[in-house]
């Protein structure tokens, strides 16, 4: 039950997280094509090159995404490999007990067929490989049974471990982002600053009001 959801995990986070990079990557490219270049004289005048730099960074920030895809895959098929080969030991387990039980089942009846005229070494020898049997079988049945509640164990705590790695990856991932923009926050703040006043300068310059103030100033003055 734990290695099918373990499967069903696995192929949803490597969904996810490869379909968040694309967008990612298709919103910095839609930025850079929408800012054009520093040869676009119609994109440097409404700040292309602005654009272009915040598309780069956005970029670099979807490659951490792709890093992070990476080690949360590597994380989860580790340790999915490693609950199928536990699996495997339970198998193995599961066999040795199988045969056990049927050659103890062989031996037993072997034993009851045993009739009085039976020569003594004949059935002592039997009684013996009845006693050997048996205790194959229970020896088996034990390790059996051990075998399937500690894997069952195993699995809850490796799944939570991997939970937590990824955890950690991804904390790894928001730090790198954060860090990429504090370095760019004082750009940011005076390309903000800059197109705040330029637009609030152009407001002014074409309301109705600024207008009929220049006409008022200019019919003073003449």
């Amino acid at each position: 039950m734990i290695s099918g959801l373990w499967d069903e995990f696995l192929q949803f986070t490597r969904e996810g997280l490869g379909e968040a990079y694309d967008k990612d990557i298709a919103f910095a490219g839609s930025l850079e094509t929408f800012g054009g270049g520093l040869s676009d004289p119609i994109a440097v005048s409404f700040g292309g090159t602005d654009i272009v730099k915040f598309a780069i960074a956005l970029r670099e920030i979807g490659t951490y995404k792709e890093v992070l895809r990476s080690q949360v895959e590597q994380i989860l098929s580790d340790r999915l490999l490693h609950m199928a080969s536990i699996d495997h030991q339970v198998k193995e387990a599961r066999k040795r007990f199988d045969k056990a039980d049927v050659a103890y089942d062989q031996v037993r009846e072997k034993f009851l067929s045993l009739r009085k005229s039976t020569r003594m070494d004949i059935a002592v020898a039997v009684e013996e490989e009845l006693y050997y049997a048996r205790s194959t079988f229970e020896h088996t049945r034990f390790n059996l049974v051990g075998a399937l509640s500690s894997v069952e164990a195993k699995k809850k705590y490796e799944f939570l471990e991997s939970v937590s790695l990824t955890m950690d990856a991804h904390l790894q991932y928001f730090k790198q982002g954060y860090e990429l923009l504090h370095q760019m926050e004082p750009y940011i703040n005076q390309v903000d600053y800059s197109s705040s006043n330029t637009s609030c300068d152009i407001i002014f310059v074409y309301s109705p009001f600024s207008m009929k103030t220049f006409h008022l100033f200019r019919f003073e003055g003449t």
